[in-house]
Parts: C-alpha cells; sequence; structure tokens
C-alpha cells in the first residue's frame, strides 16, 4: 500500500511539473502579446492625441497598415485608409483594395483598384490586383487587357506572361 500511495505522490508531482511549465510558457506568449499591443496602439497612437492629424505622416500610416494587415484587422485597415485619404488627400486606392479584396469584396476592391489608377496608370502593383480581381470575378476579358498592358510595361513579367499563355 506504501508503494502504491509512493507512485500516486510522484505521478502527482510529474503531473504539476508539467502544468507549471506549460502555464509559464503560455504566460511569456500573452506576456509578449501583451506588450505588442501596447507598443502598436500606445506609442503609434500617441501623435493622435495631440490632435494634429494632418502633420501625421505616410510612413506612420503605412506601417500602421502594415500592422493590420498582417494582424488580418481589415476593419482597422479600412477606416484607418479611408480617414487618412480624406485628410492628407493622398491615394490609398490601392491599399484599399488589396483590404476589400482580402475580405472577398471583388466589386469594390475594383473601384479602388480603378481609382488608384487614375493616379499612376503604369504601377504594375496595381495593375497585377486589379487584373487578378478581374480574374476573381470572372471578368476574364478584362484581366487579359489589363495583363496585356502590363506586358507593354514590362515584357519580361512572368505572372502575366503565364497568364497569357493559358488563356
Amino acid at each position: 500500500m506504501k508503494m502504491n500511495l509512493d507512485s500516486s505522490i510522484f505521478i502527482f508531482r510529474i503531473y504539476l511539473i508539467v502544468a507549471i511549465i506549460f502555464l509559464l510558457f503560455l504566460c511569456s506568449f500573452i506576456t509578449l502579446e501583451l506588450f505588442r499591443f501596447l507598443f502598436y496602439y500606445y506609442f503609434r497612437f500617441i501623435k493622435f492625441s495631440k490632435l494634429n492629424y494632418a502633420l501625421f505622416k505616410v510612413d506612420d500610416v503605412f506601417i500602421l497598415f502594415q500592422y493590420y494587415l498582417k494582424k488580418k484587422k481589415w476593419f482597422f485597415c479600412i477606416v484607418m485608409l479611408e480617414f487618412f485619404q480624406e485628410l492628407q488627400d493622398i491615394n490609398y486606392g490601392n491599399s484599399l483594395g488589396i483590404c476589400y479584396q482580402k475580405i472577398s469584396l471583388d466589386f469594390i476592391a475594383q473601384y479602388y483598384y480603378l481609382q488608384a489608377l487614375t493616379y499612376d496608370s503604369s504601377n504594375l502593383a496595381i495593375l497585377h490586383n486589379l487584373a487578378s480581381v478581374y480574374h476573381n470575378i470572372g471578368n476574364k476579358a478584362q484581366a487579359i487587357q489589363i495583363y496585356k498592358k502590363i506586358i507593354s510595361i514590362n515584357s519580361n513579367d512572368k505572372i502575366a506572361n503565364k497568364f497569357l499563355r493559358n488563356s
């Protein structure tokens, strides 16, 4: 009986050690996420507390955009970009199109890509995104037309050449 009790206590102690190690890893992960949260939300938005939105740099907007994009916070991304587009008169059409395309709102993404093309009609990234949207919504004729435009700008573009060969 004594031996059985000793083995039960031993197994219980091993269980406690494993549980404590697991909880330590869990606590460290939560602590890291809290520090990331504080860094991005406190230090990045400290400029917002000064109520001087017009002086907010474009690079800061894109840093926040990349953070929200990485975290898949589409609503924050869209609201922030719409706000700064109105305030700073800067075209964030490609970025807004990316957000809308990620949440499968391809027709809205198409609108923003077309809007971005009015500012820079030879931007390959915007053209690729627009062609992708046209392909997703089933408008292959428009996608082919966009890929031909990409080829006219950069004849070595692999994605456009591959799409045109396959269609």
